[in-house]
């Protein structure tokens, strides 16, 4: 949903998710959601998210570690 958004009837572009809509929530929150978040990768350990952690705390961004 991040990079490609969500489509007229409000379905995630390019998601393998059984039920990919966003029908209860309102366009204009969805994209305020996408403009809110940085997505970051990792794919290959938690060494690349602890040097992100200083990166996104420098462009004052929050980050969620669950």
């Amino acid at each position: 949903m991040i990079e490609n958004g969500v489509d007229d009837m409000k379905r995630i572009i390019g998601t393998k998710a059984p039920t990919p809509g966003l029908f209860n929530i309102p366009t204009e929150f969805i994209e305020r959601f996408r403009k809110q978040i940085t997505l970051v990768r990792n794919r290959v350990s938690s060494w690349v998210t602890l040097c992100t952690i200083p990166v996104l705390i420098k462009r004052n961004l929050k980050f969620w570690t669950g």
